[in-house]
């Protein structure tokens, strides 16, 4: 079994960093809509990754994962804390049009079953062609 040394790690480039990253998504309720409390969907996370590296990002239902997927390429907005940087800045202090341009050219989000999102769109053109073939009557 090949194992990486620590020494080989510290001698890549790094050009993705996370740095003690927060999302807390809070808990409303009553007719005000008053918080309660905070769901920590992502609490203090810490990574890089190097140029040709492979990651994948494993663990339980609910631990985080997706929340923090799309942190990363701003798809979830608000108050999100630490660092995420890329290119030598720090991206969550970017700017709407830079942070289009990011999302256009340089990080993507890629949805975990593929098929699944391509088979609901399929079946919603579907629906949208042949709105008869589906009522009720």
């Amino acid at each position: 079994m090949d194992r990486t040394r620590v020494e080989d790690v510290a001698e890549k480039e790094v050009f993705l960093s996370v740095k003690n990253l927060k999302k807390y998504f809070p808990i409303e309720k009553g007719f005000l809509r008053r918080v309660v409390g905070h769901v920590r969907a992502v609490d203090d996370v810490s990574l890089d990754i190097c140029y040709g590296e492979t990651v994948g990002l494993v663990g339980e239902s609910g631990s985080g994962k997706t929340t923090l997927c799309k942190a990363i390429p701003g798809l979830i907005t608000g108050d999100i804390k630490g660092q995420i940087i890329f290119e030598g800045r720090n991206i969550l202090k970017s700017s709407n049009s830079e942070w289009k341009d990011l999302r256009c050219n340089k990080i993507s989000y890629c949805y975990s079953s593929f098929l699944d999102q391509f088979l609901k769109k399929l079946v919603l053109k579907h629906l949208t062609y042949y709105p008869d073939t589906y009522a009720h009557g």
